[in-house]
């Protein structure tokens, strides 16, 4: 009988598709957007719970989620749009870094996991990233409008194009039509292309030679 752990890197998989493909419910504002918002880093955290099993992330994870909610209850009730939207930002993001460090763990050095397990995570971790440049990208629009500027609209990028143009930086395809002005969102924006890289060459070099049986398996008796 198949054990429910043999597919949590396919559950977390599947959340960060469904947040990537929800993400223009997020564009609106409104409370629609925020339970949206607050439902996915929800199931995020979940998914990542599922992969440590551990009270301690747990309570992290809880209290992060918990946090989203109180700075919405706040921004009801004192309307200070500022503090909801840095705030809310600012846990998405340590929620998705803390995930992206379980899921490189679990992916690179648990090596009792299922190889199959262990590539989805690594694939897992690769759309992360673009979740978690993306947050940061949005926060730097916020505090400084225009810092990064739609070629389509000639203004300022929505949360879903900022997402797609994490992306495609990840990738380093950068079509542009979206791109950073000022020094700031540029230097992020080349770091992303940089770890995008490194990622892919570091987590496929390591889970290759996972697959390599040890040398005594080989007949090596050097």
């Amino acid at each position: 009988m198949p054990d429910w752990r043999d597919y949590r890197c396919s559950f977390l998989l599947a959340v960060v598709v469904v947040s990537i493909l929800v993400s223009p419910a997020m564009s609106g504002g409104g409370i629609g957007a925020f339970v949206i918002a607050l439902g996915v880093v929800s199931l995020i955290a979940w998914a990542g719970y599922l992969l440590v099993g551990t009270g301690r992330w747990l309570r992290f994870y809880l209290a992060a989620t918990a946090g989203l909610f109180g700075l919405w209850l706040l921004n009801v009730l004192f309307g200070d749009g500022f503090l909801l939207t840095v705030g809310t930002h600012s846990l998405s993001l340590l929620v998705i870094a803390t995930t992206f460090y379980i899921v490189i763990r679990h992916a690179l050095f648990d090596h009792d996991s299922h190889q199959v397990d262990r590539i989805i995570a690594a694939a897992c971790g690769y759309l992360i990233i673009g979740l978690l440049w993306a947050r940061v990208y949005e926060i730097i629009i916020y505090i400084s409008p225009g810092a990064i500027v739609d070629g389509n609209t000639g203004g300022t990028p929505d949360n879903p194009a900022v997402l797609y143009y994490s992306l495609v930086t990840l990738t380093t395809q950068g079509y542009g039509d979206i791109a950073p002005v000022e020094p700031l969102p540029r230097l992020v924006a080349a770091m992303e292309g940089v770890v995008g890289t490194l990622y892919l060459a570091v987590v496929i070099s390591a889970l290759v030679g996972g697959l390599r049986p040890p040398a005594r398996d080989r007949g090596d008796t050097r």
